[in-house]
């Protein structure tokens, strides 16, 4: 009995004066380099799809134009081109449920009266959410961020230093791609290549698509749409960037693309279209078939603010160019 005692008290000294204080202290540690992590590395990479969700819920920026968007937004809007105030919150691998949550999040601001510019893909409006890597840091910011990882969410996601688990390699890499010199150029969240794709590379690869991408709208998504469009009188400018795929309509049922966007124009009256899909414009402009190097979107963005002011000027919504 005595020994069978003297195990549990030493044990129990053991707990008070080692193991207990040894996890608090991993604890606190955990804290502070998550703490550090995040607002070092991770909210200090500007172009990253974490700092944009951090940035469009915790900041107001009251003369920020803003643009939401895939990565087709990321790479064609140069923020610096197009004007002061302009951030450019494309996240590279999400769809329209992400601009959607963007939109919401923008249009609950009071007293903004800038424009919103979004970019829209031409397979309608879907659902995909990119890497869950883009939205853990803000999960303790809003209930909203949780909801929108939706299937991806764990609740691991909430706990410091852990909910990084198998991300703090791409964290950093993404860190140190903006802060190292590369072909890569940053601007007020924009990510730019230099690379071009050649005409001999751009005829292969166009000879390989064999049939149209559909377009199809989610309804929940469009439902959403239509309530956050019907809830301001913001200008909200609905936005084709240009592509190697042309004609437009060889690649994309652009007769329903069409009837829905103009629908939205003549539904409403503060939503302004700009369509470039059948714009020409030559190979060395773009990295891929679907994505403008930086050169492109210099050329485009000029274009782009040339038309922006004319089509406000004389109230033009529905604009197709090309």
């Amino acid at each position: 009995m005595e020994n069978k005692s003297s195990s549990i008290s030493n044990f129990k000294r053991f707990l008070l004066r080692i193991l207990i204080p040894v996890l608090c202290c991993l604890l606190v540690l955990g804290f502070i380099v998550d703490k550090v992590f995040v607002n070092w590395v991770v909210f200090d990479t500007q172009a990253g799809g974490a700092y944009k969700v951090h940035r469009i819920i915790a900041s107001e920026y009251p003369d920020e134009t803003p643009m939401f968007g895939s990565s087709r937004c990321l790479r064609s809007f140069v923020p610096s081109i197009l004007g002061e105030g302009y951030f450019n919150y494309g996240i590279e691998g999400t769809q329209d449920k992400v601009w959607l949550y963007f939109l919401s999040q923008e249009l609950a601001k009071p007293g903004k009266t800038t424009p919103v510019i979004i970019n829209f893909d031409q397979d309608g409006l879907s659902g995909n959410i990119g890497d869950e890597l883009n939205y853990i840091p803000s999960i303790s910011q809003s209930d909203d961020v949780k909801k929108l990882l939706g299937d991806k969410y764990h609740w691991m996601h909430q706990v410091p230093f852990a909910r990084f688990y198998g991300h703090y390699d791409l964290y950093m890499k993404y860190y140190m791609d903006e802060k190292i010199p590369s072909d890569e150029t940053v601007d007020s969240g924009g990510r730019f290549i230099s690379t071009k794709i050649n005409d001999k590379k751009r005829t292969a690869k166009l000879a390989t698509i064999e049939k149209r991408t559909g377009f199809n709208n989610d309804p929940k998504l469009l439902k959403q749409l239509e309530d956050l469009l019907g809830t301001t009188k913001r200008k909200v400018c609905i936005v084709i960037t240009p592509s190697c795929l042309l004609p437009s309509g060889k690649y994309y049922e652009k007769d329903k693309v069409d009837q829905f966007l103009k629908g939205l124009a003549d539904e409403y009256g503060h939503v302004y279209i700009f369509d470039y899909s059948n714009v020409y414009m030559d190979s060395k402009y773009f990295f891929n078939l679907t994505h403008l190097n930086y050169n492109g979107a210099k050329e485009f963005s000029k274009k782009f603010k040339t038309n922006l002011k004319s089509a406000f000027s004389t109230g033009r919504q529905y604009n197709k160019y090309q």
